[in-house]
C-alpha cells in the first residue's frame, strides 16, 4: 500500500519535517501573477523577482514540438477529445483538492474528523457529487494508509534556484 514501510521511507522524523517546513517556507515567497496581455498566461514571482520557467512552459513547448514535428497527428475529433479531458480534468483537480482539505488540516496533518462537505455542489458545479465521493474516499483510504503523523500538502509550490524554475506539485 502507501505505507512510510512499503514505500521504503523511515519513520517520521526531523529531517522529513525539515523538508516540508522548506517547501513551505519557499512556497509563501512565490506567487502567480497573470500577464498584463490578453494571453491567459501566468509567471512566478519570487521575492518579487520573475522566475524564468514554468513547468508548465516546458510540457507544452514539448507537446507544440510532437505536434510539429507530426509526431502527435489530432483530426478534429481527437481535438474535441482532448478539450473535453482537459475541462473534465480541470473540474476533477478542483474536486480532489477540496478533498483534500475536507481530509487534511492546515498544518498538513489528516483530520480526525472529515469536514462538512455538504456545500461541495456550490462549490465545485462541474464535476458530479457521486464522482467526488468516489475520489474523496479513495484520497481517504490512501492518505489513511501512511504512518500516524505524516504530513501531506496540495498544490505546493516549489523552486529550482539553480535553474530557474518554478511549479506546482498536485499531492505530496
Amino acid at each position: 500500500e502507501g505505507s512510510n514501510e512499503n514505500l521504503g521511507i523511515s519513520p517520521i522524523s526531523s529531517s522529513q519535517e525539515k523538508v516540508y517546513n522548506s517547501i513551505k517556507s519557499v512556497a509563501s515567497r512565490i506567487t502567480l501573477v497573470p500577464r498584463k496581455d490578453k494571453s491567459k498566461e501566468s509567471d512566478y514571482f519570487i521575492d518579487g523577482k520573475i522566475i524564468k520557467r514554468r513547468v508548465t512552459g516546458i510540457i507544452k513547448d514539448w507537446y507544440q514540438r510532437m505536434f510539429d514535428e507530426k509526431k502527435l497527428l489530432q483530426t478534429d475529433f481527437e481535438t474535441a477529445v482532448y478539450d473535453l479531458k482537459a475541462d473534465t480534468g480541470t473540474a476533477g483537480h478542483k474536486a480532489m483538492e477540496y478533498a483534500f482539505h475536507t481530509l487534511v488540516d492546515e498544518n498538513g496533518y489528516l483530520r480526525k474528523e472529515i469536514l462538512d462537505d455538504s456545500d461541495y455542489e456550490s462549490k465545485n458545479p462541474d464535476f458530479d457529487r457521486n464522482k467526488y465521493k468516489l475520489l474523496r474516499d479513495n484520497l481517504q483510504e490512501r492518505l489513511k494508509s501512511f504512518e500516524s503523523g505524516t504530513r501531506f500538502m496540495a498544490e505546493a509550490t516549489i523552486y529550482d534556484a539553480k535553474r530557474d524554475i518554478a511549479g506546482t506539485i498536485d499531492l505530496l
